[in-house]
């Protein structure tokens, strides 16, 4: 994500990737979008990467899938 251009693009770093993300008071909140009912933790893996690429730089903070059922759950508190 380029510096203050206020646009949402997808971002992609060390061959993870996350849709889109939220910066709200100096922290990063990644979100991904999938088109499927059914999760599993290869879902949220792309958080963790995404996290270890700006860990004592800038925080970044929960992370959010929205996907198609109406089920909320958690994955893993390290990766929330």
């Amino acid at each position: 994500m380029s510096q203050n251009t206020g646009k949402l693009v997808p971002i992609s770093i060390k061959h993870a990737s996350v849709d889109t993300v939220l910066e709200h008071s100096g922290a990063l909140y990644p979100i991904e979008v999938k088109m499927k009912a059914n999760l599993t933790s290869k879902d949220a893996s792309e958080f963790k990467a995404f996290r270890d690429c700006y860990e004592g730089t800038i925080p970044v903070k929960t992370a959010l899938i929205i996907y198609t059922d109406a089920e909320c759950y958690w994955f893993d508190k390290k990766i929330q």
